[in-house]
């Protein structure tokens, strides 16, 4: 009864000669695969690397480098070309600025024939209450400076004397 059960039982299992073939069969399989893939994958990598290889012949690299150059030319002309301008543009507003500066100058004014009185400290009289006897100052003309002293002020000036004062034929007369 044991026996008839157990051969019973061993119909229903595979001969396992043939479980090991199949197995053998598809490691045989996965070998094939691996094999194809390194070999797929060795020669993706190698036409990679003759592309690559192909853009370093010198030729190319050198036509590369001359490209470059030309940018690199350009923009320095056209940066030569903003800072002239921009030099220009700077001189301009300078010399505006200096034509400013003399305009106000006190220099342009003494040049119109007026003078600036200053003590011998240098401070401007600009009252005659400032002005004191026996004291020194400098007249500062257009063409220079003169010193001279303050006097009492007993004397008089007396005023130059016109051409039509001096030569009565030339006097015309007035309009009104």
């Amino acid at each position: 009864d044991k026996k008839e059960k157990l051969q019973g039982l061993s119909r229903g299992l595979r001969d396992p000669q043939s479980m090991i073939n199949e197995k053998v069969q598809h490691l045989d399989h996965l070998e094939n695969r691996l094999k194809q893939s390194v070999t797929n994958s060795l020669m993706l990598k190698q036409q990679k690397f003759r592309n690559a290889e192909a853009k370093l012949r010198p030729d190319i690299l050198q036509r590369g480098f001359t490209q470059n150059q030309e940018r690199l030319n350009n923009f320095e002309g056209r940066m030569n070309r903003a800072i002239a301008v921009h030099r220009a543009r700077s001189e301009d507003r300078l010399k505006s600025v200096v034509r400013m500066l003399e305009s106000l100058s006190f220099k342009r004014v003494l040049g119109r024939g007026y003078s600036i009185i200053q003590d011998t400290d240098g401070t401007v009289i600009s009252s005659v209450s400032n002005a004191k006897a026996g004291n020194g100052f400098v007249v500062r003309f257009q063409d220079g400076d003169a010193s001279a002293i303050f006097g009492k002020g007993a004397g008089k000036i007396s005023k130059p004397q016109t051409k039509s004062q001096n030569n009565p034929a030339t006097d015309q007369g007035t309009l009104l």
